[in-house]
């Protein structure tokens, strides 16, 4: 009875493996993410903001970034190598800069404004309710460029 399970029990995980990889490929961010740690740059986050993000970390993290120009803004995609799902979308308009820590999945976790202007303290936390329109058109403009 046992050699009759153990087939069954390997087809029901390649199916759970299966069905867990097409739900993240699907994902709204997946694709972008995935060109961006193929195609996109080098750079690092510093630590002490990407403790504000809400990420641990005692050191600089490691990026590959995704950078386009449109409408007199500067978007950003991040996406870290050693943690895949974590995506940090990112929008600069003259010297304000929002970011929005994110997955594939298109969850917001976080979302900080920077004010370039103050030179010491010019960063705020995001309500939910305050960051899900620019977050949404972010996600939006990145779900776009998946195959750009």
């Amino acid at each position: 009875m046992k050699s009759l399970l153990l087939p069954f029990a390997l087809i029901a995980l390649i199916v759970q493996f299966e069905n867990a990889f097409a739900a993240e490929s699907s994902a709204p961010l997946s694709q972008v993410a995935d060109r961006a740690l193929t195609d996109g740059k080098d750079a690092k986050l510093n630590a002490g903001f990407a403790r504000m993000l809400g990420l641990k970390t005692d050191q600089p993290l490691l990026l590959k970034r995704l950078q386009i120009e449109r409408d007199g803004a500067t978007n950003v995609l991040d996406v870290l190598p050693k943690a895949r799902n974590t995506i940090i979308l990112s929008e600069r308009r003259q010297s304000i800069t929002t970011f929005y820590l994110t997955d594939r999945a298109g969850n917001l976790v976080k979302a900080v404004v920077n004010d370039g202007a103050v030179s010491n303290g010019g960063l705020t936390n995001l309500t939910r309710a305050t960051a899900m329109a620019g977050f949404d058109r972010q996600k939006k403009l990145w779900a776009q460029q998946k195959a750009n």
